[in-house]
Formats: C-alpha cells, structure tokens, sequence
C-alpha cells in the first residue's frame, strides 16, 4: 500500500508540473478578445455614358423691308406734260412703296421737248421716253443698260412676258456687248389681246409653201384694211409656230414670193 501511494503520489507531482510548464509556454489573458476582420469586395458595374444631346435653337429671321429708305423718284411717261401732282394713283404709289414720285411736265412723244430735256443735262431717273432715241441716249451717258440675267432675276413677270414673244429678247440688244439691253423694250397687255393678228398675203404664203387650208371669207367695215386687202380678206385660225414664222419672213424677203424678180 506504501508503494501505491508513494506512486500515485510522483503521478500526481508529474502531472502539476506538466500542467505548470504548460501553462507558462502558453499564457491565457482572458481580457483580450480576437475578432476576424473579413473583407467583401463588390463587384463593380461599369455604366455606359448616354451620347451628349445638342439642342439646337431654332434662328428666327426678320423679314427685310426692301422698301426701309425713302426715295424720290423722278418719272417720265407719254401724257404727262400736263400732269398734275397728288393725283390718287400717284399717292398710292408713294405711300406702298415709301417713294417720293416726282412726275415731270415733259411730253415723253415729243422729240422737240426730249432733245432739250438731254441738252440740259436732265433725264428722268425712269419711264417711256419715245421722243429720244434710245441708242443715242445710252452713247450720250444719259441711260445706262441692263443685262439679261438683271431682267430675269428683277423682273421676272416681264421675262415670262418676253419667253411668250420670244422676238422682244432681240430688241434693243447691244451689239458688242452680249445678253445686255440699251433698256427695258416696251410692252404691255395688248400684245396677247384678241385683235392683234398677223396679216399675210395668202397669195404669197401659197408661193413659199405654206398654204393654209382653214379659210373663212369675210367682210370688214373698216375702209382702209378693206382697201389694203383688195376687199378680200380671210380668216383662219392656224397658229404658225415662231421657228415658221421666221421661215416665212426670210422666205418674204429672199426667194422672191411675188415672182417680180
């Protein structure tokens, strides 16, 4: 029994000391506490940019008032030499256009009152001048001229005027100097009217090859075109195109349509 207990005795003494020597390799402190730290990464969105918008402000134009400056105008014109001022179509001019219309007291048809007109130095600054020859008046400075493309751009009623009369693009044309006008050839309304017609001699139609079928004879009270027509006239309502007309004016003048040489 001694040597159980003497035994069980070093067993214990052994294991205190383990137990001692344990404990001082590895110390306890009770008041500190260890925590993890773990790190989540979130993924990341990548995010396309939407284009950049242009806004365009819309540009708005004021309308030009082609007739802002005021003008005097002076104007010369068949009738006016005894023209009075302020008549009402003068006043509705000037107050449509913004113009002062200065008409002058001149008889446009009368060569005596133009020629001492332009000897003075004076011409209207617009109008029908008949009493002046148009040629001179251009040589003398006293116009100036005007070209084709001014007429089509400017006045482009007048130019349809003139493709419908395709012979107004060859009057008053400046020989040296091309698609330029000494001025703006006369012509108004009547020129399409009814009673403005041509007259040939059917005798001599017939002898240049263009005889026309549709002939309707008539009686005219009017003595002088009677006359001239050995009271025999027709009517026909063939329509020559311009290329036969010009034909039948050369035919006229070059291959001898009366026969007398």
């Amino acid at each position: 029994m001694k040597k159980l207990s003497l035994l069980l005795s070093v067993l214990l003494l052994f294991t205190m000391v383990s137990c001692t020597q344990s404990s001082e390799q590895q110390p306890v402190d009770s008041s500190i506490t260890t925590t993890t730290q773990v790190t989540t990464t979130k993924p990341q969105t990548t995010t396309k940019a939407d284009p950049p918008t242009t806004t365009t402000k819309a540009t708005v134009t004021e309308p030009v008032n082609p007739f802002a400056n005021h003008l005097e105008i002076t104007y010369l014109t068949r009738f006016c030499d005894n023209y009075e001022e302020g008549r009402w179509d003068e006043k509705e001019l000037e107050e449509k256009f913004n113009i002062d219309l200065k008409v002058w007291n001149i008889d446009a048809y009368s060569a005596e009152q133009c020629t001492m007109m332009a000897a003075a130095g004076d011409w209207a600054d617009t109008g029908y001048v008949n009493g002046y020859d148009p040629v001179r008046a251009y040589n003398e400075g006293l116009t100036r001229n005007i070209t084709l493309d001014q007429i089509r751009t400017k006045l482009p009623e007048y130019y349809s005027i003139l493709e419908s009369n395709p012979i107004g693009f060859q009057f008053n044309l400046i020989p040296e100097e091309p698609d330029t006008y000494y001025g703006i050839s006369f012509c108004y309304a009547m020129n399409n009217y009814w009673y403005h017609v041509n007259c040939f001699r059917l005798d001599w139609l017939e002898n240049v090859g263009y005889g026309i079928d549709d002939l309707t004879e008539v009686k005219l009270s009017y003595e002088g075109l009677s006359q001239a027509a050995e009271d025999t006239i027709f009517l026909s309502n063939h329509i020559f195109s311009f290329d036969e007309f010009t034909d039948i004016m050369r035919a006229f003048t070059e291959d001898d349509p009366d026969g007398n040489g």
